[in-house]
Protein backbone atom coordinates (compact mmCIF):
# COMPACT_ATOMS: atom_id res chain seq x y z
CA UNK A 1 0.00 0.00 0.00
CA UNK A 2 1.49 3.46 -0.51
CA UNK A 3 -1.21 5.97 0.04
CA UNK A 4 -4.24 6.37 -2.25
CA UNK A 5 -5.09 2.70 -1.21
CA UNK A 6 -5.59 3.09 2.17
CA UNK A 7 -6.95 7.06 2.26
CA UNK A 8 -9.04 7.21 -1.53
CA UNK A 9 -10.01 3.77 -1.36
CA UNK A 10 -10.95 2.43 2.20
CA UNK A 11 -14.65 3.16 2.51
CA UNK A 12 -16.03 -0.08 4.01
CA UNK A 13 -19.23 -0.34 1.35
CA UNK A 14 -16.55 -0.48 -1.64
CA UNK A 15 -15.47 -3.16 -3.24
CA UNK A 16 -11.96 -2.62 -3.00
CA UNK A 17 -12.19 -3.01 1.11
CA UNK A 18 -13.98 -6.22 0.52
CA UNK A 19 -11.59 -7.62 -1.33
CA UNK A 20 -9.18 -6.42 0.95
CA UNK A 21 -10.93 -7.67 3.79
CA UNK A 22 -10.81 -11.53 1.64
CA UNK A 23 -7.24 -11.26 1.02
CA UNK A 24 -6.43 -10.40 4.68
CA UNK A 25 -8.34 -13.77 5.74
CA UNK A 26 -5.99 -15.67 3.67
CA UNK A 27 -2.94 -15.23 6.27
CA UNK A 28 -1.82 -12.25 3.68
CA UNK A 29 1.42 -10.13 4.63
CA UNK A 30 0.38 -6.25 3.31
CA UNK A 31 3.90 -3.78 3.27
CA UNK A 32 3.46 -0.11 3.19
CA UNK A 33 6.47 2.63 3.08
CA UNK A 34 6.48 4.14 6.99
CA UNK A 35 5.06 3.23 10.07
CA UNK A 36 2.39 6.40 9.44
CA UNK A 37 0.59 4.72 6.78
CA UNK A 38 0.69 1.30 8.88
CA UNK A 39 -0.94 3.16 11.30
CA UNK A 40 -3.78 4.30 9.13
CA UNK A 41 -4.13 1.05 7.14
CA UNK A 42 -4.55 -0.82 10.73
CA UNK A 43 -7.33 1.99 11.58
CA UNK A 44 -8.94 2.49 7.89
CA UNK A 45 -8.82 -1.30 6.73
CA UNK A 46 -9.25 -3.50 9.83
CA UNK A 47 -6.13 -5.03 9.19
CA UNK A 48 -4.21 -6.14 12.00
CA UNK A 49 -1.15 -4.72 13.09
CA UNK A 50 1.22 -7.94 13.11
CA UNK A 51 0.07 -8.40 9.03
CA UNK A 52 1.79 -4.86 8.01
CA UNK A 53 4.96 -4.64 7.85
CA UNK A 54 7.13 -1.26 6.92
CA UNK A 55 9.54 -0.92 4.03
CA UNK A 56 10.96 1.98 3.27
CA UNK A 57 10.45 3.27 -0.67
CA UNK A 58 13.53 3.30 -2.45
CA UNK A 59 15.44 5.30 -4.87
CA UNK A 60 16.62 5.16 -8.73
CA UNK A 61 20.37 5.12 -8.07
CA UNK A 62 21.38 5.36 -11.45
CA UNK A 63 19.85 8.56 -11.95
CA UNK A 64 20.99 9.82 -8.72
CA UNK A 65 23.76 8.76 -7.91
CA UNK A 66 25.65 9.61 -4.43
CA UNK A 67 27.28 13.47 -5.11
CA UNK A 68 29.24 14.76 -2.74
CA UNK A 69 28.06 18.17 -0.67
CA UNK A 70 29.15 21.11 -2.43
CA UNK A 71 28.59 24.78 -1.22
CA UNK A 72 27.17 27.79 -3.54
CA UNK A 73 27.97 28.35 -6.67
CA UNK A 74 27.89 31.91 -7.69
CA UNK A 75 25.47 34.72 -6.13
CA UNK A 76 21.92 33.50 -6.30
CA UNK A 77 21.08 30.43 -3.72
CA UNK A 78 19.10 27.69 -5.52
CA UNK A 79 15.67 25.86 -3.90
CA UNK A 80 13.84 23.44 -4.95
CA UNK A 81 10.94 21.16 -5.15
CA UNK A 82 9.67 18.26 -6.55
CA UNK A 83 5.88 17.06 -6.63
CA UNK A 84 3.06 16.65 -8.06
CA UNK A 85 0.64 20.19 -7.83
CA UNK A 86 -2.49 19.73 -5.27
CA UNK A 87 -3.35 20.68 -2.81
CA UNK A 88 -1.48 17.91 -0.39
CA UNK A 89 1.62 19.04 -1.62
CA UNK A 90 1.88 22.36 0.12
CA UNK A 91 3.33 24.22 -2.85
CA UNK A 92 1.51 27.88 -1.78
CA UNK A 93 3.23 27.91 1.41
CA UNK A 94 6.47 27.41 0.35
CA UNK A 95 5.67 30.29 -2.39
CA UNK A 96 4.42 32.72 0.65
CA UNK A 97 7.66 31.94 2.42
CA UNK A 98 9.94 33.08 -0.77
CA UNK A 99 7.99 35.84 -0.72
CA UNK A 100 9.06 37.02 3.47
CA UNK A 101 12.58 36.16 2.55
CA UNK A 102 12.66 38.65 -0.67
CA UNK A 103 10.43 41.23 0.66
CA UNK A 104 12.67 41.15 4.01
CA UNK A 105 16.15 41.35 1.97
CA UNK A 106 16.93 38.16 0.76
CA UNK A 107 16.78 38.88 -3.13
CA UNK A 108 19.40 36.24 -4.06
CA UNK A 109 17.29 33.81 -4.05
CA UNK A 110 15.56 31.58 -6.30
CA UNK A 111 12.84 28.84 -6.22
CA UNK A 112 12.60 25.80 -8.90
CA UNK A 113 9.22 24.28 -8.87
CA UNK A 114 9.18 20.69 -10.79
CA UNK A 115 6.30 19.39 -11.80
CA UNK A 116 2.82 19.89 -12.98
CA UNK A 117 -0.80 19.14 -11.60
CA UNK A 118 -4.43 20.91 -10.83
CA UNK A 119 -3.22 23.38 -8.89
CA UNK A 120 -0.34 25.24 -11.27
CA UNK A 121 -2.65 27.92 -12.46
CA UNK A 122 -3.70 29.08 -8.99
CA UNK A 123 0.24 28.86 -8.39
CA UNK A 124 1.30 30.80 -10.92
CA UNK A 125 -1.27 33.59 -10.32
CA UNK A 126 -0.07 33.76 -6.74
CA UNK A 127 3.78 34.12 -7.95
CA UNK A 128 2.14 37.07 -10.49
CA UNK A 129 0.29 38.58 -7.20
CA UNK A 130 3.66 38.61 -5.19
CA UNK A 131 5.30 40.10 -7.87
CA UNK A 132 8.08 36.69 -7.42
CA UNK A 133 7.72 36.07 -11.27
CA UNK A 134 11.41 36.26 -11.73
CA UNK A 135 12.05 34.49 -8.52
CA UNK A 136 10.17 31.38 -8.97
CA UNK A 137 10.24 28.95 -11.68
CA UNK A 138 7.86 26.64 -13.14
CA UNK A 139 9.54 23.74 -15.10
CA UNK A 140 6.43 21.72 -16.05
CA UNK A 141 6.82 17.76 -15.78
CA UNK A 142 10.14 16.71 -16.78
CA UNK A 143 11.44 13.68 -16.93
CA UNK A 144 12.90 11.81 -14.12
CA UNK A 145 16.77 12.23 -15.74
CA UNK A 146 15.62 15.93 -16.01
CA UNK A 147 14.53 16.06 -12.25
CA UNK A 148 18.02 14.48 -11.04
CA UNK A 149 19.57 17.36 -13.04
CA UNK A 150 17.80 20.21 -11.50
CA UNK A 151 18.20 18.77 -7.96
CA UNK A 152 21.71 18.66 -8.43
CA UNK A 153 21.96 22.34 -9.28
CA UNK A 154 19.86 23.40 -6.53
CA UNK A 155 21.59 24.41 -2.95
CA UNK A 156 18.81 23.45 -0.74
CA UNK A 157 15.79 21.22 -1.09
CA UNK A 158 12.00 22.08 0.59
CA UNK A 159 9.22 19.44 0.88
CA UNK A 160 6.37 21.73 2.45
CA UNK A 161 3.56 18.66 2.43
CA UNK A 162 0.58 19.23 4.95
CA UNK A 163 -1.93 16.84 5.89
CA UNK A 164 -5.64 17.46 4.58
CA UNK A 165 -8.37 17.52 7.16
CA UNK A 166 -9.42 13.99 5.45
CA UNK A 167 -6.51 12.84 7.51
CA UNK A 168 -4.80 11.70 3.79
CA UNK A 169 -0.75 12.93 3.97
CA UNK A 170 2.31 12.34 2.61
CA UNK A 171 2.88 8.57 3.02
CA UNK A 172 6.81 8.77 2.80
CA UNK A 173 8.45 11.26 0.13
CA UNK A 174 11.23 9.64 -2.32
CA UNK A 175 11.89 12.83 -3.36
CA UNK A 176 13.63 13.69 0.34
CA UNK A 177 15.69 10.49 -0.01
CA UNK A 178 16.93 11.58 -3.64
CA UNK A 179 17.78 15.01 -2.78
CA UNK A 180 19.90 13.68 0.29
CA UNK A 181 21.59 11.47 -2.08
CA UNK A 182 22.56 14.16 -4.88
CA UNK A 183 24.44 15.90 -1.33
CA UNK A 184 21.22 18.53 -0.49
CA UNK A 185 19.93 19.67 3.09
CA UNK A 186 16.37 19.17 2.94
CA UNK A 187 13.33 21.47 5.08
CA UNK A 188 10.17 19.08 5.71
CA UNK A 189 7.49 19.55 7.84
CA UNK A 190 5.70 17.62 10.36
CA UNK A 191 2.84 15.58 8.55
CA UNK A 192 2.66 12.02 7.52
CA UNK A 193 5.42 9.72 7.59
CA UNK A 194 8.19 12.24 5.85
CA UNK A 195 9.66 12.62 9.19
CA UNK A 196 10.66 9.40 9.45
CA UNK A 197 13.37 9.24 6.92
CA UNK A 198 15.85 11.34 9.28
CA UNK A 199 16.84 9.44 12.23
CA UNK A 200 16.87 11.33 15.62
CA UNK A 201 20.00 13.35 15.53
CA UNK A 202 20.10 17.00 15.73
CA UNK A 203 18.72 18.49 13.16
CA UNK A 204 22.10 20.11 11.53
CA UNK A 205 21.30 19.51 7.64
CA UNK A 206 17.81 18.92 7.91
CA UNK A 207 14.86 20.83 9.62
CA UNK A 208 11.34 19.75 10.40
CA UNK A 209 9.39 22.50 10.46
CA UNK A 210 5.78 23.10 11.07
CA UNK A 211 3.29 22.26 8.40
CA UNK A 212 1.00 24.98 6.65
CA UNK A 213 3.35 28.01 8.38
CA UNK A 214 5.12 30.01 5.53
CA UNK A 215 7.04 31.61 8.63
CA UNK A 216 8.22 28.24 10.08
CA UNK A 217 9.85 27.54 5.93
CA UNK A 218 11.16 30.86 5.83
CA UNK A 219 13.11 30.69 9.11
CA UNK A 220 14.20 27.10 8.09
CA UNK A 221 15.12 28.56 4.56
CA UNK A 222 17.30 31.34 6.56
CA UNK A 223 18.89 29.20 8.95
CA UNK A 224 20.55 26.99 6.15
CA UNK A 225 21.29 30.66 3.65
CA UNK A 226 23.60 31.23 6.70
CA UNK A 227 24.80 27.86 7.72
CA UNK A 228 24.99 26.22 4.19
CA UNK A 229 28.59 27.96 3.69
CA UNK A 230 30.36 26.41 6.44
CA UNK A 231 28.53 23.08 6.31
CA UNK A 232 31.91 20.60 6.32
CA UNK A 233 32.19 18.13 3.52
CA UNK A 234 32.50 14.91 5.86
CA UNK A 235 30.27 15.68 8.33
CA UNK A 236 27.32 16.18 5.53
CA UNK A 237 28.50 12.73 3.89
CA UNK A 238 28.20 11.39 6.79
CA UNK A 239 24.74 12.00 7.37
CA UNK A 240 24.34 11.62 4.12
CA UNK A 241 25.61 8.22 4.28
CA UNK A 242 23.42 7.22 7.40
CA UNK A 243 20.13 7.78 5.49
CA UNK A 244 20.60 6.39 1.87
CA UNK A 245 22.98 3.58 2.14
CA UNK A 246 20.57 0.88 3.50
CA UNK A 247 17.55 2.08 1.78
CA UNK A 248 18.93 2.65 -1.69
CA UNK A 249 19.54 -0.98 -1.55
CA UNK A 250 16.23 -2.43 -0.93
Amino acid sequence: CHGYDVFNLSDKNSGYYKVIKKISAKNTIFTCPSHFLKDQLVKKLDIDHSMVKVVPNGFNTDIFTTSNFSPPNGNVFRIAHCGRFIDLKGQFFLIQAISTLYQSGYNNIELTLIGDGETKNDLELLVYDLGLNHVVKFTGAVSHQKVGELIRQCDLYVHPSYTLESGHAETFGIAILEAIASGKPCIVTDSGGMKEIFNRQEQTFYKIVEQKSPESLANAIRYFLEFIPNIRVADFHHFQHFHTLLISHL
